[in-house]
């Protein structure tokens, strides 16, 4: 229990050094959305969901994506 609590405040009171360190965490989880597991479906179901996913994107950010 108390390396639990340990660990716990750790992460309670760790700050980030700079914004690369935010993106970096959070990078995985948001990627992740974008990419849907290729090997697993056809290049038309593929190219449909990738679709499907940014025009979500762009109506929840009000944004399109970028190149």
């Amino acid at each position: 229990m108390a390396a639990l609590a340990a660990v716990r405040d750790l992460r309670e009171h760790w700050v980030p050094a700079s914004a690369e360190e935010l993106f970096i965490a959070a990078f995985p989880r948001i990627s992740s959305h974008f990419r849907p597991r290729r090997h697993l479906i056809t290049a038309r179901d593929y190219r449909t969901e990738t679709t499907e996913r940014f025009r979500i994107r762009k109506a929840v950010t009000g944004r399109p994506a970028t190149a």
